[in-house]
């Protein structure tokens, strides 16, 4: 590592969460405006593997996240099913980033759409729509797990961590003792069986260890996985189109201040029974605190503080800007007595981007397009079997 790489600090993990917020912002024509900031590159990062949920030796239930009096969206708004543009917009922002001592200084343009940023109430209702909740029965020495994801293009894509979707590559196997299923709505219902599309080989061979760990430990690289949708649960035919967020890869797309919306499943709070039956999304408002990098000398990270997000089960969660553009995922969380003292931290979908492209050779909406059976299946043979004996090893 050099003098401008991260100084990785390993934290206790607590449970990665997930949020979703809501921003109003102006509707009249906005002039493009260059601003400039500087990110730290020799800061702590915390990258968060949730906890795993044991569903049947909870304590008592708790009623479904209640709203906070400004910040927190009503606990079940309507979720409409939008139809959101897959294409990002052109580049409408000038970028330049330069390596000054331990400092990089990062400049762009504040109104990157070109048009105005949209009221937060629409926004909401579509992170909602395109939110999931995954939830894995399992049996025998392995605990059962919710967090979240969203889906990011009409086939039925969802991005996720890699620390939730090792489960879902484990119960693929029928060695294993596990059921995983997609759930939505509000409260959460089985609604699909997914399968991987991608999860990072590294991720896995460094983290299968702590399969069983409460209390892994982790950098947040790699963090990332995408699944895809390939039944319904009750037997249905699929929809011919899944609600989803558009999302915005370019780099430095989110700046400290910037309003943002935060969606996930929250359950660090609920009871066995309340999880399984009473499991509802939480959104809320809230800016972006800081900017960290790995080592690349980009902005990779979203330092987001302390919300009613900040719970286990808000993994894989989305981070959507005022234009109704996800730009991060939920990865990691600080330990903290509450959630209010808890720093959420995802990582930007340019740092997913750029580590698909570097492991696959293709830009993420490249990938998430054309035949997805076949791309899953290509990585089965390759990796599949390596990585499920991996993850295996620690539930015999």
């Amino acid at each position: 590592m050099g003098l401008f790489s991260l100084l990785r600090s390993l934290l206790a993990i607590i449970g990665a969460i997930g949020i979703t917020a809501i921003v109003i912002f102006a509707v009249g024509q906005l002039a493009p405006e260059v601003s400039s900031e500087r990110f730290v590159a020799n800061e702590e990062v915390v990258v968060v593997v949730p906890e795993e949920a044991d569903i049947l030796d909870e304590e008592e239930e708790m009623p479904p996240p209640k709203a906070a009096a400004k910040e927190d969206v009503p606990e079940d708004p309507p979720a409409q099913e939008s139809k959101p543009t897959e294409q990002v917009p052109e580049e409408a922002s000038t970028l330049t980033i330069t390596a000054q001592a331990a400092e990089w200084e990062i400049t762009r343009t504040e109104n990157p759409y070109g048009i105005p940023a949209r009221d937060f109430s629409e926004i909401n209702e579509e992170a909602r729509a395109a939110l999931v909740n995954i939830f894995c029965r399992a049996g025998g020495s392995l605990g059962s797990i919710t967090a979240s994801g969203v889906f990011i293009n009409s086939n039925g894509v969802i991005l996720t961590n890699a620390h939730v979707a090792q489960y879902i590559l484990l119960a693929q196997s029928k060695k294993a003792n596990l059921e995983c299923t997609v759930r939505t709505g509000a409260p959460a219902r089985d609604r699909f069986v997914a399968r991987v599309l991608y999860v990072p080989p590294s991720w896995v061979r460094e983290h299968a260890h702590d399969l069983n760990n409460e209390n892994a430990l982790g950098t947040g690289e790699h963090d990332w996985a995408l699944l895809y949708v390939i039944e319904s649960t009750d037997g249905s035919t699929l929809p011919s189109s899944f609600p989803f967020l558009p999302f915005d890869t370019r780099v430095g797309i989110g700046f400290t201040g910037d309003s943002i919306l935060i969606a996930s499943y929250p359950a660090g709070f609920l009871g066995g029974t309340a999880t399984i039956s009473t499991l509802y999304p939480a959104s809320t408002v809230t800016t972006i605190q800081s900017l960290l990098t790995f080592d690349s000398g980009v902005p990779e990270i979203f330092s987001l503080g302390g919300s009613v997000a900040a719970q286990s089960g808000s993994s894989g969660g989305a981070v959507v800007n005022g234009w109704g553009y996800l730009i991060g995922l939920i990865t990691t969380m600080s330990n903290a007595e509450t959630t209010a003292e808890r720093d959420l931290r995802a990582v930007a979908l340019n740092y997913v981007d750029a580590d698909l492209r570097a492991l696959t050779g293709h830009d993420l909406q490249i990938y998430i397009r054309g035949d997805l059976a076949q791309k899953s299946a290509v990585f089965m043979s390759v990796y599949g079997v390596e990585l499920t004996e991996l993850l295996l090893e620690q539930v015999k």
